[in-house]
């Protein structure tokens, strides 16, 4: 594969990325890595990852350490959750994000999109992850401000 599936974000940048998912994620995770499809590996503060699901708006728990995330990254364990074979598809078609940029769905799923190349277009990161957040929790009921 000749591109990453993990991309490092500016510290500066993840406050306003993960601002409309404050409804799910705690204030104790500090982000790790971004995905090419707008989600983000998190870590708790007892070392745990934790990945932000932002297709099915969940908190989904990884690994229980940072070193074993690395561990079974480097060995392929999270290519599915990383929709690697999805992004090879893409990046092989020349649909190639920038730095600020991520993959994200025309139609979401949420609201009957198919998980299909055709439905996938490129986006700014922090608008895919801002309105993914935002329909997340208006469809889970959430209420109450976001920080």
């Amino acid at each position: 594969m000749s591109f990453p599936l993990l991309v490092q974000v500016p510290p500066e940048e993840w406050h306003r990325l993960l601002a409309d998912w404050s409804w799910l994620v705690p204030g104790t995770f500090s982000p790790m890595a971004a995905t090419l499809f707008g989600d983000a590996f998190l870590v708790g503060n007892q070392g745990e990852v934790q990945f932000l699901d932002a297709v099915q708006g969940q908190l989904i728990p990884v690994t229980e350490s940072e070193e074993a995330f690395q561990q079974q990254l480097q060995i392929g364990k999270w290519r599915e959750l990383l929709r690697a074979d999805l992004a090879e598809q893409l990046w092989a078609k020349g649909l190639c994000p920038r730095e600020d940029e991520c993959y994200g769905y025309r139609i979401p799923p949420i609201l009957g999109g198919n998980v299909i190349p055709g439905n996938i277009q490129v986006f700014s990161r922090l608008v895919y992850m801002s309105t993914q957040g935002q329909l997340h929790r208006q469809f889970q009921g959430k209420t109450g401000p976001v920080r």
